[in-house]
């Protein structure tokens, strides 16, 4: 009978060393989870800027092409100059800088990955285009066509940015709420 008490014991403290040892791996692994998010959102207020800066240029020129004083002919040089815009603010992004967003939800680090990819690809395609030797002489819908997958790339450019831009302005915010006037006026 002494013998079995032991037995109880030895088996309520095991139990109880198996159950302390999972609430210190759960309690670690949240504390984890929070500070890769913090690290996540700390990531997103840097990023907020220059990724709604190459938002911003490359939904305008879309937008110029879609709605604005657009000629098929002779806009070659106008088209390759804000390509090249949009892709300057593309490679000052480097997938360092958005590795850390990659715990954000809604695929944003992933999301700004690939409209970089496609950035490239259309500054690609529109320098391969402009120098085809046949591209002066072409009709106006070979070069619509053209143009249009062209644009296609940065209507899926501006797409995937907007949900980057947007995403990392919420995380931002989370993470670094605009201080209130009562915060900037105490001299505490």
């Amino acid at each position: 009978m002494a013998g079995s008490l032991w037995e109880v014991l030895s088996a309520i403290g095991t139990l109880s060393a198996v159950v302390v040892a999972l609430g210190i791996s759960i309690l670690s692994s949240r504390e984890n989870r929070k500070a890769e998010m913090d690290r996540a959102e700390l990531a997103a207020a840097k990023m907020f800027i220059p990724l709604s800066n190459l938002y911003d240029k490359a939904s305008g020129l879309y937008s110029w092409y879609a709605f604005g004083d657009f000629e098929l002919n002779g806009s070659e040089s106008e088209v390759m100059k804000r390509l090249k815009e949009v892709e300057a603010l593309s490679e000052r992004i480097s997938i360092d800088d958005l590795f850390p967003l990659l715990k954000l939800p809604r695929h944003v680090a992933k999301r700004a990955a690939r409209a970089q990819g496609l950035i490239q690809a259309s500054v690609d395609y529109a320098r391969e285009m402009f120098t085809y030797s046949l591209w002066r002489q072409a009709d106006d819908s070979f070069k619509d066509d053209r143009y249009g997958r062209l644009f296609y790339m940065l209507l899926e450019v501006r797409d995937h940015l907007e949900i980057v831009v947007r995403e990392c302005e919420s995380s931002a915010l989370n993470g670094a709420p605009r201080p209130t006037s009562e915060e900037i006026q105490c001299n505490d």
